[in-house]
Parts: C-alpha cells; structure tokens; sequence
C-alpha cells in the first residue's frame, strides 16, 4: 500500500474523491499503534487497530461504490452510441 500510494500514485492518476479517501486511509495507517500505553497516554494521537480496519472497510466500500458507478457510467455510454 505504501509504495504503491504514497510514492507511485498519490493524486497523479485519482481522483480528488478518491486522493480523499486514500489519503485518509494513510493518515490512519501511518499513525496506527497497536501498544496500548501509547493509545492511551497519548490519546488522538494513534489509532487502534479496530479504528484502522474500520477505515480500511470504509474505505473498500466507498471505492468500490465509485468503480461500480463508473462502469455502469461508461456501460451507458458505450450503449448510447
């Protein structure tokens, strides 16, 4: 995921949706801890794992919305000619 977003892709090839929602995600990723003295000491600082898999899941859920939408775009436009 990181050599693949943050150093090949970034917003060179998406959207601004989903350099949004990528974006998140690697703000959640890259603040992740899985120590919980550092959760809590250092609170909103880190992310848990619970708080990454969540966002990992809205994150496959809202991109996979966007490609279904854009398929069914271009579907639709391949028909109208």
């Amino acid at each position: 995921y990181f050599s693949c977003y943050n150093v090949e892709m970034k917003s060179a090839f998406l959207t601004p949706t989903e350099d949004k929602l990528f974006a998140e995600l690697d703000t959640v990723a890259g603040r992740f801890t899985d120590i919980e003295e550092d959760l809590i000491k250092y609170s909103g600082a880190y992310f848990s794992e619970p708080e990454l898999k969540s966002k990992v899941m809205d994150v496959k859920k809202n991109y996979k919305k966007m490609v279904t939408g854009k398929a069914i775009q271009l579907l639709y436009k391949k028909e109208m000619r």
